[in-house]
């Protein structure tokens, strides 16, 4: 008959983290605990009517079917029972070895009339020592005589103590080895036992209070969603993801300089032919083709001369011959210039007095290379003012033209570049106020 006990605790499943391995409930522990149930139950008597075979153990008391048979028919109460409890051999034979009350003493007769063992002991005549234990003694039958024992309020030992236990639940001699690798005075808190075990002293960090200020939002953590081996350094590294923002990359609204860009077409350049004859349109009797050649689609043309005098031209285009057949018409030396006041800047041309008047620009409102002046609403003068510069300091801006690009240079060092499309390109940083 066995009883059954249960192999898996299910109560400490509930207990472990998710995650755990051991928190699933298999199918194999299940199924061992209803073997065990089975096992169990297979062994034990039904509440009613049970069958047994064999002995019938009843506390210390075993009894056969054979004894029952005995028993079987007989009108005996529980008293009557309880008499014969815990006899073992007839009853008569018992009583024959039993000593006659007529040879007991006086003496004797006192103690067996003794109601207890305290009563027995005190005409007896014995003291404290009659209930004491063994155990708490130190006897030569232990090893050891009273007068060499250790008492148990303790005091000093002469000789060494060995025990394959412990002393107040510690092992001695493994706790010994561990103090045999500790310092004297041993103190973890002292700056060469911290900076031999890898850390760091406060007054080690030059930044301590910063560093006790970080905060856990100051780190990609499994918490937040990412982990710093997920993140991205502030170093730079290659994206495995797409990135989104409600904000903008070095001040640049990508998605808007996407959308510019899906308009351009690749490798674009605004000076290849293609592009250029594209921007062109040819005027009358002149033909642009896609390679970019320029053609007179009308080269009969007549050309006059008014007040030709004495010169004549002949021939079409592009060849034309200008011949002079002498005459009383104006030599170079009737030629002349005159200065005319300032307005409106022309030149024109007397061609009976051979005169040209010039009447010069208003330049009041012009920054000219030989003077200097605020630039509120100023223009500069071109090509006159071929490189101008602006005063400022040790240092002075200047402007000047590369090719078709105009350059913005402080000290001599080139700050900024404006092409002819309007694309402004700055060696720095750009602060904006405004949408980019």
């Amino acid at each position: 008959m066995s009883n059954y006990t249960k192999t898996t605790n299910f109560a400490v499943k509930d207990t472990l983290p998710s995650g755990d391995a051991n928190k699933i409930v298999k199918g194999t522990e299940i199924d061992a605990e209803f073997n065990a149930l089975a096992v169990a139950s297979a062994t034990k008597a039904n509440k009613t009517n049970p069958s047994f075979t064999g002995e019938i153990t009843i506390g210390s008391a075993s009894v056969n079917e054979t004894e029952l048979e005995i028993l079987d028919g007989a009108t005996v109460t529980t008293t009557e029972l309880n008499y014969v409890d815990g006899v073992t051999s007839p009853i008569q034979t018992q009583i024959d070895t039993k000593l006659n009350s007529s040879a007991v003493s006086a003496f004797g007769a006192t103690l067996i009339d003794d109601a207890d063992a305290s009563a027995a002991r005190t005409t007896l005549g014995l003291g404290t020592a009659a209930t004491t234990a063994s155990t708490d003694y130190a006897t030569a039958a232990q090893g050891t005589t009273a007068d060499a024992a250790l008492p148990k309020a303790g005091g000093a030992l002469t000789g060494a103590v060995t025990t394959n236990s412990t002393f107040d639940g510690r092992d001695v001699a493994a706790d010994g080895t561990k103090l045999d690798g500790i310092e004297a005075s041993a103190d973890v808190t002292d700056t060469t036992n911290v900076t031999a075990a890898g850390a760091l002293m406060d007054s080690e960090v030059t930044n301590l209070a910063q560093v006790k200020a970080f905060d856990s939002a100051d780190y990609a953590t499994a918490a937040q969603g990412t982990l710093a081996t997920n993140a991205l350094p502030k170093s730079g590294g290659a994206m495995t993801g797409a990135i989104t923002t409600n904000s903008t990359f070095d001040g640049r609204d990508v998605a808007t300089d996407g959308t510019k860009l899906d308009g351009i077409e690749a490798s674009a350049d605004v000076t290849d032919t293609t592009n250029v004859v594209a921007a062109l349109s040819a005027g009358t009797g002149i033909s642009l083709s896609a390679g970019g050649e320029i053609a007179n689609t009308a080269p009969d043309q007549t050309v006059a001369l008014t007040g030709a005098g004495g010169t004549s031209i002949s021939g079409t285009y592009p060849n034309f011959t200008i011949t002079s057949s002498g005459g009383s018409g104006i030599s170079l030396t009737d030629l002349s210039v005159t200065v005319a006041s300032v307005g409106t800047a022309n030149l024109a041309y007397n061609n009976t007095s051979g005169v040209f008047t010039y009447t010069p620009p208003d330049l009041s409102t012009y920054l000219t290379a030989s003077s200097t002046a605020t630039l509120t609403n100023k223009a500069l003068i071109s090509p006159a003012l071929t490189t101008p510069t602006i005063e400022g300091g040790a240092s002075d801006w200047q402007f000047s033209v590369s090719g078709n690009n105009l350059i913005i240079s402080y000290g001599g060092t080139s700050k900024a570049k404006l092409d002819t499309s309007g694309n402004l390109t700055v060696i720095g940083n750009v602060t904006a106020y405004g949408t980019v």
